[in-house]
């Protein structure tokens, strides 16, 4: 997939990452390259969420300490796979595409009300 572009060796390792925006295609990145990715499910992490100290170098510190100590305590998450995230992809934009469809039509109706018009 990516490994042309990233072309250097590292040590096989486990790696713990938040949930988020871009965490799906990260940790299977990480994962085809080998290694053992662990994605913690940011709102059950209230010793990050509930930091009064909000610095990205604390959280990673904090995320690598609990996924050396015991994993479980990140409320690991399982993402789709690649092909289901794709096809939810193409129902959430046809969904959004009926909406649309829909209010052009009501609001041609209400138009069409306002000067007397049978739609």
């Amino acid at each position: 997939m990516f490994h042309g572009r990233w072309n250097f060796q590292c040590e096989i390792t486990r790696m713990a990452l938040e949930t988020g925006m871009r965490s799906p295609w990260v940790s299977r990145l990480l994962s085809e390259l080998g290694h053992e990715v662990i994605v913690a499910h940011a709102r059950k992490l209230r010793l990050i969420g509930e930091s009064r100290k909000k610095d990205d170098r604390l959280d990673a510190q904090t995320l690598a300490r609990l996924a050396r100590i015991d994993p479980a305590l990140l409320g690991p998450v399982k993402h789709r796979s690649a092909k289901a995230q794709a096809d939810l992809r193409v129902i959430r934009a046809r969904a959004g595409l009926v909406r649309a469809r829909t209010s052009l039509v009501n609001t041609a109706r209400g138009l069409a009300k306002s000067y007397g018009q049978q739609p």
